[in-house]
């Protein structure tokens, strides 16, 4: 049913001039890991009203074959047959999503299924970007969610078997077995493009300036490092999460004002998309990395 719903939302739209256009994955992530592209902290392009075409753009991405679950405090191998994305809310009115296929199956053979790539697009027309800019005169930041379903093969490593195989998320949707609320991402709608500023940075440190956090290497290996800036010192709580929106670890740090970094040891984490929240005393910033095998 939802798929159904899906595919009569993109034909309504097939007819406007602006024609939300299948994005086509990009090849240059053909063989990276699991992942999504830009990143969080990299964000999306700014939507100007002052743009004749209105806005487009595309996330990218990887996705994940497999990944860990705590439930009733043991550990769980999950692997993942398919993706999809359910919805993606909080964009400004006129503006609406299109990924290139309603569901991403997986590749590989069972159970050892390998990621395939993807891509959303989000456009709106002129008509809409101008709309938000009128109703924000001095600019607005859009903050999204994006919802993620996966359709779930096996659960492996529990005493007692789960009764989940072949099941999505949505219908098992009891934790930690839900659909993935993907957090941090914004549009940020300007009146004209000097109001907005680098739309995506082109260096670590660009990152770093321009959403006090930056996260490397990216894709993990045996360890990572999240940095980022406090504007004051205090109790600051890092939460890591894994792509089924288990909390797989959370540390308290007394974080001094300015730049801060905290190293993590992803040795045992899964292989993966991790998105993680940093929680000062006065900012809370959103971001996220993948664990890779090499």
């Amino acid at each position: 049913m939802q798929k159904q719903l899906l595919l009569i939302f993109l034909s309504v739209f097939a007819g406007y001039n602006l024609a939300i256009a299948q994005c086509t994955p990009n090849p240059q992530y053909a063989d990276s890991s699991s992942g999504v592209w830009p990143s969080i902290q990299q964000n999306l392009p700014c939507a100007f009203a002052d743009n004749p075409n209105g806005y487009s753009t595309t996330i990218d991405l990887k996705t994940i074959s497999d990944t860990t679950i705590s439930y009733m405090s043991m550990s769980a191998s999950v692997r993942v047959k398919a993706v999809k994305i359910v919805s993606v809310s909080g964009m400004p009115d006129g503006f609406t999503f299109s990924p290139d296929k309603p569901v991403w199956e997986n590749g590989g053979v069972r159970p050892d299924f390998t990621p395939v790539q993807g891509c959303i697009q989000i456009a709106a027309p002129a008509a809409a970007v101008q709309q938000a800019s009128m109703a924000n005169p001095g600019g607005h930041d859009f903050n999204l969610t994006i919802v993620v379903d996966m359709l779930v093969d096996t659960v492996i490593g529990l005493p007692i078997p789960l009764p989940v195989n072949n099941k999505w998320l949505s219908e098992i949707n009891q934790a930690p077995l839900k659909p993935i609320d993907v957090v941090g991402y914004q549009i940020r709608v300007r009146s004209t493009t000097s109001e907005c500023g680098p739309q995506i940075p082109s260096a670590l440190s660009e990152v770093l300036a321009a959403g006090q956090m930056k996260v490397f290497p990216n894709p993990a290996h045996n360890n990572t490092a999240i940095s980022f800036n406090s504007a004051t010192a205090g109790n600051t709580t890092v939460s890591v999460f894994n792509a089924a929106g288990s909390l797989v670890e959370q540390r308290t740090v007394n974080a001094s004002q300015g730049q801060n970094t905290l190293n993590l040891q992803t040795q045992q984490y899964a292989n993966g998309f991790y998105h993680f929240i940093v929680n000062t005393p006065t900012n809370v910033m959103h971001g996220s990395f993948v664990k890779s095998a090499n």
